[in-house]
């Protein structure tokens, strides 16, 4: 996994690890560390609304069950949105020299 996070940028993130050592939470810390910004979309076998609360404070961008992976693509959809909103608004705030209007919100 650190291999591939390293080799090419991601846009998103979903890996698939079977490793009782190494689990969801680890895989969302390497992400974070190794390619900072990709949203990472949990794939679990169960999940319980704590753990899921968990992951998704952790940093994960959303989460799916493999019994429902029709929902994964709407997963990645919104994921990829929510990158390319970040990215806008840094963007914006880059050109505006970091400083935007207050009648935006932004200070």
């Amino acid at each position: 996994m650190s291999a591939a996070l390293r080799s090419s940028p991601q846009t998103s993130s979903s890996p698939t690890i079977r490793c009782p050592a190494f689990g969801a939470a680890d895989a969302l810390e390497l992400a974070q560390q190794l390619a900072p910004g990709t949203p990472v979309i949990v794939v679990t076998g169960r999940l319980g609304d704590e753990s899921a609360v968990q992951y998704l404070q952790a940093g994960a961008a959303d989460y799916v069950v493999k019994d429902h992976l029709l929902g994964l693509s709407p997963a990645v959809l919104r994921a990829l949105n929510v990158r390319q909103s970040r990215d806008a608004q840094v963007r914006a705030v880059s050109i505006a020299g970091g400083h935007v209007s207050h009648r935006s919100g932004w200070r």
